[in-house]
């Protein structure tokens, strides 16, 4: 009992000094967004001719309607796959003999970890090091890094040819 005492004094205090960092960062992406939202509505309004603004507006979205669809099947299969600390240790316990694969399966979701720790004795941060060296946690940045690169690219072209078009 006195570990996980210990262990939740170090996640608060933890939380505590990355407090500034995050009210930072979220502070940076708010003020990103309160600029170029409006930004972007008027210029959609402003591109569009005055019989069809509406429709502009409207199909303008239907990127962010996309991506956020995308995101909501995507991202936790990525994070399964790639990231999951929980299904992580369930594969261990089985791996090293602990449990069957039926008995890991019915560990509660989010407990696995804590039934490793406690079935191995060994510290929670060995056993976090052992599973992040045993998988590629970094991927899913990977994966989302290349994707905003093509994003950034296929807009760069599009704009290109859209200037094309015009020209000629």
């Amino acid at each position: 009992m006195d570990r996980r005492v210990d262990e939740s004094k170090a996640a608060a205090m933890t939380l505590i000094e990355l407090l500034p960092s995050l009210v930072f960062a979220i502070s940076i992406f708010s003020v990103g967004e309160m600029l170029s939202s409006p930004k972007f509505s008027e210029f959609m309004g402003n591109f569009a001719p005055a019989e069809k603004k509406a429709m502009y507006l409207g199909f303008s979205q239907i990127p962010l309607a996309v991506g956020w669809t995308l995101e909501g099947f995507i991202g936790p299969r990525l994070y399964e796959h790639y990231a999951s600390k929980d299904i992580f240790a369930r594969e261990l316990i089985v791996e090293r003999g602990l449990m069957d694969a039926q008995g890991a399966e019915a560990i509660k979701n989010g407990e696995a970890f804590d039934k490793l720790v406690a079935l191995t004795g060994e510290a929670p941060q060995a056993l976090t090091d052992v599973l992040y060296a045993t998988h590629d946690v970094g991927m899913v940045w990977n994966i989302m890094g290349v994707v905003g690169i093509l994003s950034a690219i296929g807009i760069y072209v599009y704009g290109r040819w859209i200037l094309t078009l015009k020209r000629s």
